[in-house]
Parts: structure tokens; C-alpha cells; sequence
């Protein structure tokens, strides 16, 4: 799957880096799990397509923002639809699967280092010791490689796609927070439409629960968002 042209130039559209990102991880992992996977996150998709239309729509979107928000929903509403002690096993099965891919790529590429001469004979005008180093440093930067499992780490990256584009809509991030909030809610995902209550040693309510979405969810997106940014000179 290549990544679509935002304006027809050389500007990526950022809502579909994280699809584009998931497809190619998901594809190289064991055939039966890969597929159970994506058929998994396509009919929770399906499924929920007009509710979120709705949702967004409810919450003051037009008919064509809603639609581009929903869109980015693609790969999340699985995940919040699904347990979090599943979350976390399928979280495990995935950083598996996909960190062996990537051990393996990285063998591959530093085996061709070993013959990028006969490389240079073939193309002499690239500079494959460059292209090659570069290679096997965005496979030691992945994601899997530089973070720890948790059971809202794929979830974390399925809704960057949702705060790229509520960015792009000129969308303040306090709303941001309270529109994910809202959608938790929605969900009934973990424990946000629960009422109030008390753990151990803090209250926990909407005041808690939508900073928790700011430092686990909204935060890291940004900084992702900010990256890409850079990579690729989007400027809004």
C-alpha cells in the first residue's frame, strides 16, 4: 500500500501513515494470525462505520469531517471494542511477530552492506552505504524496538491518525481530549463511562481520566505528529 499525495504534490496525508504502518507490520507476520487480525479490525470497522459518522456528527462535524474522522477510526475501533487483559495478549503476539520480522530484515540489509560494492557497480550514482545505514537505523528506531508492551500501546497508535486530523481541523487540544473522552465513553471503553470511584490512594473522574487520555494518548501523538512533520514539511 503506498501513501497517498495530501495535495497532489509531495506532502503525505499524515491520516494514513499509522494504516499504512499497521498493514505492512501485520502482512509479514504468520499467515493464520495476520489474517484472523485484519479480518478482526475490517469488521470492527464495518460495523461501527455509521455509529462513529453519527458520533461526530452529533458533536458539530459536517457531513465531510465526520466522514475524514471516521476514516481515521479504521484501525482503533477494534481495540476499543476488546477487552483490555486481550488487548495486552494480543499487544504481546503482535511485538512478537513483528520484531522477528524485523531482526530478520536487519540481517538481510547488514548482509548486503557486506556487498554494497557489487551494489555500486550496479547503480553507481546512489550512495548505498548511506541508504543501507539508514535502513538499519529505522529498524532499531521502530517503535517495538525502543518501548515496552502495554495493553493501550497498539490503541496509542491506531488514534494518531484521529489527533493528525482533529489537529488539521484547527481543533484545540483541550476539545481533543474531550472529544476522545466522549468516544471512550461511547465505547464503553475500560472504565471511562463509569461513574466516579475511589482506588487505594486517588478519586478517580472525568477530571483524571481525561488527563490520563492527554498523557497516554493525545501527548505521544502530537510528538509523533511532530516528527512526521518535520519529515516530510507538512506545515499546518
Amino acid at each position: 500500500m503506498q501513501l497517498q499525495d495530501r495535495d497532489g504534490g509531495g506532502v503525505k496525508d499524515p491520516g494514513t501513515l499509522y494504516s499504512n504502518f499497521s498493514k505492512f507490520a501485520l502482512i509479514q507476520m504468520a499467515t493464520n494470525e495476520k489474517d484472523k487480525i485484519l479480518k478482526a479490525v475490517d469488521d470492527a470497522y464495518i460495523k461501527n462505520k455509521d455509529r462513529l459518522i453519527k458520533f461526530f456528527s452529533d458533536i458539530g462535524f459536517d457531513k465531510s469531517e465526520s466522514a475524514n474522522l471516521t476514516n481515521a477510526m479504521k484501525n482503533a475501533v477494534y481495540f476499543l471494542e476488546t477487552h483490555e487483559y486481550d488487548r495486552h495478549d494480543i499487544e504481546i503476539s503482535l511485538r512478537n511477530e513483528i520484531k522477528e520480522q524485523l531482526a530478520s530484515r536487519k540481517k538481510e540489509i547488514a548482509s548486503l552492506m557486506d556487498g554494497k560494492e557489487i551494489l555500486k557497480d550496479i547503480v553507481p550514482m546512489m550512495d548505498w552505504d548511506a541508504l543501507l545505514k539508514l535502513k538499519i537505523k529505522s529498524i532499531d528506531n521502530h517503535e517495538f524496538n525502543k518501548s515496552r508492551a502495554g495493553k493501550n500501546k497498539s490503541l496509542q497508535m491506531a488514534l494518531e491518525p484521529l489527533f493528525w486530523r482533529l489537529a488539521r481541523l484547527q481543533i484545540g487540544q483541550s476539545r481533543q481530549v474531550n472529544i476522545v473522552f466522549d468516544l471512550f465513553v461511547e465505547f464503553d471503553f475500560d472504565d471511562y463511562a463509569r461513574d466516579d470511584y475511589h482506588t487505594a490512594d486517588q478519586l478517580l473522574g472525568k477530571k483524571e481520566k481525561k488527563e490520563r487520555i492527554r498523557k497516554q494518548f493525545q501527548q505521544p501523538a502530537m510528538k509523533s505528529r511532530q516528527k512526521y512533520a518535520t519529515l516530510f514539511g507538512w506545515s499546518d
